[in-house]
């Protein structure tokens, strides 16, 4: 790992656990990929990261949808729906595709449910985004959808800042 020249302590960081690296057969391709199953492991992790006081930064690198893994299809609804855990553990993911592999179709699939992205090296805001639905209602109506209740002005944001 390239951790270490940065001066992270890979070793003792993978003891206990403030780094883990996963395939994508630990987690996607486990079984068929089900957007519901990948949703609550990554909830539940960053459930965990909470309880612990840590910040979780992530990335997916994601070669084996362009492979045509059974589920693959449910990809672009898992995809949109984890921008609501963005908002909510503050937390940072990184998709990483190659689009050299992908059809027209898929990029733009990709590109809808990303609202950042790396192009000529510099992160951009995208404007083909498109947030899931219940991102758009609560900012639509000022509704913590989580909670069923009105948020504080304080509290409004836009979550692609």
């Amino acid at each position: 790992l390239h951790l270490g020249a940065r001066g992270v302590a890979v070793e003792a960081a993978l003891a206990d656990q403030s780094l883990q690296v996963l395939t994508s057969e630990e987690t996607y391709t486990a079984a068929p990929f089900s957007a519901e199953r990948m949703f609550g492991l990554l909830q539940d992790a960053l459930v965990e990261a909470r309880r612990h006081g840590r910040r979780v930064r992530t990335s997916g690198v994601m070669d084996w949808a362009a492979r045509g893994h059974p589920g693959a299809g449910e990809l672009p609804a898992y995809e949109s729906k984890i921008n609501l855990l963005v908002r909510k553990y503050g937390c940072s993911l990184l998709c990483i595709y190659d689009i050299s592999r992908l059809s027209g179709a898929q990029v733009m699939d990709v590109l809808s449910t990303h609202p950042m992205v790396i192009h000529r090296g510099q992160i951009r805001r995208n404007p083909y985004y498109d947030p899931p639905r219940e991102l758009r209602q609560e900012l639509l109506i000022g509704r913590d959808i989580r909670r069923g209740s009105r948020r504080p002005p304080s509290e409004e944001q836009n979550p692609i800042q």
